[in-house]
């Protein structure tokens, strides 16, 4: 049946879906799986920051919208017939360019501020907020031009321009959240006004969605629960690589991280747990490139002396590769918000794709995996001492052991299986049509 059906979406006129993201397109992971399942089904318009990732500058059913920087609100079109096109920015922009950076920045933080705490009162001011947002008129503009079947919004800040383009084109609207939006930014002071507006586009542009999906089966029940939505959890689950067998050499045991260094996540937890760990251990980390990396290799030179090394980021089609090398996927994330305590993140699928035992703290959300398919360990803590006394008791046969069940829960948590999720969502939502 599922075969037949994609039969019907490759016929002469293929639909077309607008997938919106205010991301960094060619390094978001979770935006690219979606274009790579849709496109051979259906054409693709995608908009957000950046140029077209190199695997489909010469798509041709794959037209890309490039949110330009830093004007906030201009945007170029490129697909493989067309060139780049540059287009209007939002009203003020001109204006804005004349002030000194730190003033304009203040200026717009507080005017921000200032607007939320009038939208307690009047909800729909909520939109002045967003739309002066960096690249949301811009987005608004570009994707009110691309008639499209169904509009992909990723996360709640894509809302209200793929509500609006929906409506407008009587097309369809999927929803996909990529964390518990009302609590995204719960660690910092003010996050209780954004809150407010968050769940205000929740309600206003989300719930008349004809689909909604997230990354985690706790936060689907959360969404569930308090706005009564049905999201279909569709998990940051990276590609199957095939990989030799190869056993961890006892005397040198290799762990490594990859993602964004943040003090938010605290990865110098990790480091201190190597300084206090054996010295067959050593710690590999892959960070993109930002001023609290520095912090961290002095940290490093000062908890761990030789025994931390830092490596240049890679794409993101090509970390689960990079990092096979290795021997134990480290992940640690304290539980200082909602969505730590909860995420399940692309790393730890990359950790279990790329064949590595994998060594987390009491996370909710992947324990009980690791716990299913016996691919890693679990320290009883977040604290640094806990986590090397981990490290401390566990052998090279047991890690070997681990990185099997590694091998063999990536024949099912792998990209191919779990993006069958989402192109069966848009069969469904096309049959409808039919």
């Amino acid at each position: 049946m599922v075969e037949r059906n994609r039969k019907d979406a490759t016929r002469d006129v293929r639909r077309r879906i607008c997938i919106l993201s205010f991301s960094h397109i060619a390094r978001d992971a979770r935006v690219l799986r979606q274009v790579k399942y849709l496109a051979p089904y259906y054409d693709l318009t995608v908009i957000g920051f950046g140029p077209p990732h190199k695997d489909w500058q010469n798509a041709p059913n794959v037209k890309w919208i490039d949110l330009n920087q830093p004007g906030g609100g201009s945007f170029s079109v490129h697909s493989a017939s067309s060139p780049a096109i540059s287009l209007g920015r939002f009203h003020g922009a001109r204006m804005a360019k004349k002030v000194f950076p730190k003033v304009k920045n203040f200026v717009r933080t507080n005017a921000a501020r200032a607007i939320k705490v009038a939208a307690i009162l009047a909800p729909e001011l909520y939109y002045q907020v967003w739309i002066r947002q960096w690249g949301h008129a811009g987005a608004l503009e570009s994707i009110l031009s691309e008639p499209c079947d169904i509009y992909h919004a990723n996360d709640w800040d894509a809302l209200p321009a793929a509500a609006e383009a929906a409506r407008q084109s009587r097309g369809k609207l999927v929803v996909d959240l990529h964390e518990y939006g009302p609590l995204e930014w719960e660690e910092k002071r003010d996050w209780w006004l954004t809150r407010r507006m968050v769940m205000h586009f929740l309600r206003e542009y989300g719930l008349g969605a004809q689909a909604w999906i997230t990354v985690a089966p706790l936060i689907a029940d959360r969404y569930r629960n308090e706005f009564h939505m049905n999201p279909l959890v569709i998990r940051n689950v990276s590609e199957r690589i095939d990989l030799p067998s190869r056993r961890v050499n006892p005397e040198k045991i290799t762990l490594v991280h990859h993602g964004g260094a943040s003090g938010v996540r605290r990865p110098e937890d990790m480091i201190r747990a190597v300084g206090l760990s054996d010295s067959r251990y050593s710690l590999n980390l892959i960070f993109l490139q930002n001023d609290y990396v520095k912090k961290l290799k002095e940290l490093a030179d000062a908890a761990a002396p030789g025994r931390v090394q830092f490596h240049e980021p890679v794409p993101p089609e090509d970390i689960v590769r990079r990092i096979s090398q290795f021997d134990v996927g480290l992940h640690f994330i304290p539980p200082t918000s909602y969505n730590n305590l909860v995420s399940l993140p692309n790393k730890f699928f990359d950790f279990i794709n790329a064949g590595l035992a994998v060594c987390i703290g009491p996370s909710p959300s992947m324990e009980e995996i690791v716990k299913q398919y016996g691919l890693g360990c679990i320290s009883p803590s977040f604290e640094p001492n806990q986590i090397a006394a981990l490290l401390n008791r566990t052998s090279a046969h047991q890690w070997d052991a681990m990185r099997e069940g590694s091998r063999k829960a990536s024949e099912e948590l792998n990209a191919q299986r779990e993006m069958e999720k989402l192109v069966t969502l848009y069969e469904g939502l096309f049959q409808r049509d039919n």
